[in-house]
């Protein structure tokens, strides 16, 4: 079977107006790829991101309001430096976490701290 990938965005820090035409401009992106495998349905590996954001690249032509920003552009900007065997790493590297979290999800949870 294969691994797939689902990118996922935890939070985005913005400067408050950058350059005086870019209000809200994304200088920090935080997310992570939740990353899983065929063979363990219920198991799962996270890598996560914290990207910075060169925002001397912004003019205003290419200025782009964090309102529409997608997703895939938020994941565009945080893997733009990762090659084809940079993936393949983190996803082999998570491989064991992926099969262990695949069998807790298989037992029984009898015990819980309620704090």
């Amino acid at each position: 079977m294969s691994y797939s990938k689902e990118f996922i965005k935890d939070k985005i820090y913005t400067h408050t107006n950058w350059e005086d035409f870019a209000p809200n401009a994304i200088a920090v992106i935080c997310g992570r790829w939740r990353i899983t495998h065929g063979d363990y349905p219920n198991g799962v590996a996270y890598h996560h991101f914290e990207t910075e954001v060169d925002c001397s690249l912004i003019t205003p032509d290419n200025f782009v309001a964090i309102e529409n920003f997608t997703n895939d552009m938020l994941e565009a900007c945080c893997t733009s430096e990762f090659t084809a065997n940079t993936l393949v790493e983190m996803q082999t590297d998570g491989l064991n976490e992926i099969r262990r979290s695949h069998w807790i999800a298989s037992l029984n949870l009898q015990y819980e701290n309620p704090d």
